[in-house]
Protein backbone atom coordinates (compact mmCIF):
# COMPACT_ATOMS: atom_id res chain seq x y z
CA UNK A 1 0.00 0.00 0.00
CA UNK A 2 1.37 3.39 -0.94
CA UNK A 3 2.27 5.98 1.62
CA UNK A 4 -0.31 8.64 1.05
CA UNK A 5 0.29 12.29 0.24
CA UNK A 6 -2.14 14.98 -0.85
CA UNK A 7 -2.14 15.19 -4.62
CA UNK A 8 -1.18 18.57 -6.04
CA UNK A 9 -1.03 17.55 -9.69
CA UNK A 10 -4.80 17.17 -9.80
CA UNK A 11 -7.17 19.58 -8.13
CA UNK A 12 -10.94 19.77 -7.96
CA UNK A 13 -13.18 22.32 -9.57
CA UNK A 14 -13.95 24.85 -6.86
CA UNK A 15 -17.48 25.29 -8.19
CA UNK A 16 -18.36 21.85 -6.88
CA UNK A 17 -16.34 21.95 -3.68
CA UNK A 18 -14.78 18.53 -4.24
CA UNK A 19 -11.90 17.88 -1.84
CA UNK A 20 -8.47 17.57 -3.47
CA UNK A 21 -7.69 14.82 -0.97
CA UNK A 22 -10.10 12.47 -2.72
CA UNK A 23 -7.11 11.33 -4.77
CA UNK A 24 -3.59 10.83 -3.45
CA UNK A 25 -0.22 10.24 -5.06
CA UNK A 26 2.81 8.18 -4.13
CA UNK A 27 5.66 10.33 -2.78
CA UNK A 28 8.20 11.47 -5.36
CA UNK A 29 5.91 10.65 -8.27
CA UNK A 30 5.59 13.74 -10.42
CA UNK A 31 4.66 14.30 -14.04
CA UNK A 32 6.16 11.11 -15.45
CA UNK A 33 4.63 8.93 -14.38
CA UNK A 34 1.41 10.44 -13.09
CA UNK A 35 -0.04 8.04 -10.55
CA UNK A 36 -3.17 8.82 -8.60
CA UNK A 37 -5.43 6.68 -6.48
CA UNK A 38 -8.48 7.04 -4.30
CA UNK A 39 -7.85 7.79 -0.64
CA UNK A 40 -9.26 4.44 0.45
CA UNK A 41 -8.38 1.08 -1.05
CA UNK A 42 -10.62 0.73 -4.10
CA UNK A 43 -13.56 2.53 -2.63
CA UNK A 44 -12.93 4.84 -5.53
CA UNK A 45 -14.50 8.16 -6.45
CA UNK A 46 -17.95 8.01 -8.04
CA UNK A 47 -18.31 10.31 -11.07
CA UNK A 48 -21.76 9.13 -12.19
CA UNK A 49 -23.76 12.26 -11.45
CA UNK A 50 -21.17 14.66 -12.88
CA UNK A 51 -20.56 16.61 -9.68
CA UNK A 52 -17.07 15.23 -9.01
CA UNK A 53 -14.54 16.77 -11.37
CA UNK A 54 -10.75 16.91 -11.26
CA UNK A 55 -8.38 18.97 -13.40
CA UNK A 56 -4.59 18.84 -13.60
CA UNK A 57 -2.76 21.87 -12.31
CA UNK A 58 -0.42 21.74 -15.29
CA UNK A 59 0.17 20.02 -18.62
CA UNK A 60 2.38 16.96 -18.95
CA UNK A 61 5.76 17.67 -20.53
CA UNK A 62 6.37 14.31 -22.20
CA UNK A 63 4.30 12.27 -24.64
CA UNK A 64 2.23 9.66 -22.76
CA UNK A 65 2.74 6.07 -23.90
CA UNK A 66 0.91 4.05 -21.24
CA UNK A 67 -2.46 4.70 -19.61
CA UNK A 68 -3.74 2.41 -16.85
CA UNK A 69 -6.80 2.68 -14.65
CA UNK A 70 -8.77 0.65 -12.14
CA UNK A 71 -12.42 1.36 -12.85
CA UNK A 72 -15.82 0.08 -11.83
CA UNK A 73 -18.26 0.89 -14.63
CA UNK A 74 -22.00 0.76 -14.02
CA UNK A 75 -23.99 -1.95 -15.80
CA UNK A 76 -26.61 0.55 -17.00
CA UNK A 77 -25.98 3.72 -18.99
CA UNK A 78 -29.06 5.45 -17.61
CA UNK A 79 -29.66 8.83 -19.22
CA UNK A 80 -25.97 9.35 -20.14
CA UNK A 81 -24.85 9.32 -23.77
CA UNK A 82 -21.72 7.24 -23.12
CA UNK A 83 -19.96 5.62 -20.17
CA UNK A 84 -17.61 8.56 -20.01
CA UNK A 85 -14.04 9.83 -20.10
CA UNK A 86 -11.62 8.16 -17.68
CA UNK A 87 -8.82 10.64 -18.36
CA UNK A 88 -8.41 13.06 -21.21
CA UNK A 89 -7.60 16.47 -22.61
CA UNK A 90 -10.09 16.69 -25.48
CA UNK A 91 -11.94 19.98 -25.53
CA UNK A 92 -8.87 22.06 -24.78
CA UNK A 93 -5.99 22.99 -27.04
CA UNK A 94 -4.74 20.46 -29.56
CA UNK A 95 -3.13 17.95 -29.66
CA UNK A 96 -5.37 15.97 -27.32
CA UNK A 97 -5.70 12.43 -25.97
CA UNK A 98 -8.70 10.72 -24.38
CA UNK A 99 -9.18 7.35 -22.71
CA UNK A 100 -12.91 6.80 -22.48
CA UNK A 101 -15.71 4.24 -22.42
CA UNK A 102 -18.22 4.23 -25.29
CA UNK A 103 -21.99 3.92 -25.03
CA UNK A 104 -21.59 0.18 -25.65
CA UNK A 105 -19.17 -0.19 -22.74
CA UNK A 106 -16.02 -0.50 -24.89
CA UNK A 107 -12.79 1.26 -23.87
CA UNK A 108 -11.62 3.75 -26.50
CA UNK A 109 -8.25 5.43 -27.13
CA UNK A 110 -8.61 8.72 -29.01
CA UNK A 111 -5.42 10.39 -30.25
CA UNK A 112 -5.96 13.69 -32.06
CA UNK A 113 -3.21 15.82 -33.59
CA UNK A 114 -5.29 17.70 -36.17
CA UNK A 115 -8.26 17.06 -38.45
CA UNK A 116 -6.14 14.96 -40.80
CA UNK A 117 -4.23 13.06 -38.13
CA UNK A 118 -6.57 11.13 -35.87
CA UNK A 119 -5.93 7.71 -34.34
CA UNK A 120 -9.21 6.29 -33.03
CA UNK A 121 -9.21 2.83 -31.46
CA UNK A 122 -12.35 1.35 -29.92
CA UNK A 123 -11.66 -2.06 -28.41
CA UNK A 124 -13.82 -5.16 -28.81
CA UNK A 125 -14.12 -5.69 -25.04
CA UNK A 126 -17.02 -4.50 -22.89
CA UNK A 127 -16.28 -3.56 -19.28
CA UNK A 128 -19.62 -2.20 -17.99
CA UNK A 129 -19.87 -5.07 -15.54
CA UNK A 130 -20.30 -3.30 -12.21
CA UNK A 131 -17.04 -4.91 -11.05
CA UNK A 132 -13.54 -3.52 -10.54
CA UNK A 133 -11.62 -3.85 -13.80
CA UNK A 134 -8.05 -2.96 -14.67
CA UNK A 135 -7.67 -1.46 -18.16
CA UNK A 136 -4.50 -0.40 -19.93
CA UNK A 137 -3.51 1.09 -23.28
CA UNK A 138 0.14 1.03 -24.36
CA UNK A 139 1.51 2.81 -27.43
CA UNK A 140 4.68 1.74 -29.22
CA UNK A 141 5.83 4.77 -31.20
CA UNK A 142 8.33 2.72 -33.21
CA UNK A 143 5.63 0.53 -34.77
CA UNK A 144 2.47 2.57 -34.39
CA UNK A 145 0.92 -0.21 -32.33
CA UNK A 146 -1.56 0.47 -29.53
CA UNK A 147 -2.29 -2.56 -27.37
CA UNK A 148 -5.21 -2.91 -24.99
CA UNK A 149 -5.18 -5.05 -21.85
CA UNK A 150 -7.99 -5.93 -19.49
CA UNK A 151 -7.29 -7.40 -16.05
CA UNK A 152 -3.63 -7.87 -16.95
CA UNK A 153 -4.26 -9.82 -20.16
CA UNK A 154 -3.81 -8.62 -23.74
CA UNK A 155 -7.22 -8.26 -25.39
CA UNK A 156 -6.94 -6.18 -28.57
CA UNK A 157 -4.63 -3.99 -30.66
CA UNK A 158 -4.54 -1.60 -33.59
CA UNK A 159 -1.62 -0.57 -35.81
CA UNK A 160 -1.55 2.77 -37.61
CA UNK A 161 1.29 5.10 -38.61
CA UNK A 162 -0.65 7.94 -36.96
CA UNK A 163 0.07 6.35 -33.58
CA UNK A 164 3.82 6.74 -34.17
CA UNK A 165 3.61 10.46 -33.49
CA UNK A 166 4.54 11.48 -29.95
CA UNK A 167 1.79 13.89 -28.96
CA UNK A 168 2.11 16.12 -25.91
CA UNK A 169 -1.43 17.29 -25.09
CA UNK A 170 -1.99 21.00 -25.52
CA UNK A 171 -4.15 21.15 -22.40
CA UNK A 172 -3.97 19.62 -18.95
CA UNK A 173 -5.71 16.30 -18.28
CA UNK A 174 -9.02 15.93 -16.51
CA UNK A 175 -10.08 12.82 -14.58
CA UNK A 176 -13.53 11.30 -14.69
CA UNK A 177 -15.01 13.58 -17.35
CA UNK A 178 -14.25 15.44 -20.56
CA UNK A 179 -12.07 18.54 -20.54
CA UNK A 180 -14.89 20.61 -22.04
CA UNK A 181 -16.42 21.33 -18.67
CA UNK A 182 -18.27 19.92 -15.66
CA UNK A 183 -20.71 17.08 -16.31
CA UNK A 184 -19.44 16.56 -19.88
CA UNK A 185 -19.29 12.79 -20.40
CA UNK A 186 -18.68 11.93 -16.72
CA UNK A 187 -17.65 8.35 -16.04
CA UNK A 188 -20.69 6.26 -15.24
CA UNK A 189 -19.08 4.55 -12.32
CA UNK A 190 -15.99 4.82 -10.13
CA UNK A 191 -12.26 5.33 -10.59
CA UNK A 192 -9.85 4.14 -7.91
CA UNK A 193 -6.44 4.43 -9.55
CA UNK A 194 -4.80 5.91 -12.65
CA UNK A 195 -1.25 5.69 -13.97
CA UNK A 196 0.09 7.61 -16.97
CA UNK A 197 3.70 7.30 -18.05
CA UNK A 198 5.91 8.24 -20.98
CA UNK A 199 7.25 4.68 -21.09
CA UNK A 200 5.65 1.88 -23.11
CA UNK A 201 4.99 -0.74 -20.45
CA UNK A 202 5.55 -4.40 -21.31
CA UNK A 203 2.85 -7.06 -21.02
CA UNK A 204 4.64 -8.35 -17.92
CA UNK A 205 4.51 -4.92 -16.29
CA UNK A 206 0.82 -4.58 -17.08
CA UNK A 207 0.11 -8.00 -15.58
CA UNK A 208 2.08 -7.08 -12.47
CA UNK A 209 0.13 -3.84 -12.04
CA UNK A 210 -3.14 -5.74 -12.29
CA UNK A 211 -2.01 -8.33 -9.74
CA UNK A 212 -1.03 -5.59 -7.30
CA UNK A 213 -4.43 -3.95 -7.70
CA UNK A 214 -6.24 -7.24 -7.33
CA UNK A 215 -4.45 -7.91 -4.06
CA UNK A 216 -5.60 -4.53 -2.75
CA UNK A 217 -9.22 -5.36 -3.64
CA UNK A 218 -9.10 -8.77 -2.00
Amino acid sequence: IMNKKILNLFKSSLCFGMLASAFVVAPNVIETPIEVKADTEYTGVDFTDGTNCFYANSKVTEAPKTFEAMVNINTSLGSAKRYGVVIGSFGGSTPCINVEITANGNPRFYYYQNSSTIFDFTTNTTINTGEWTHIAFTRDASTGTVDFYVNGVWADSKIDDKAKTDLIPGSAFSIGMDNRGPATYPVQGKIAWINVTSQTKTSEQIASAYSAGLSAIE
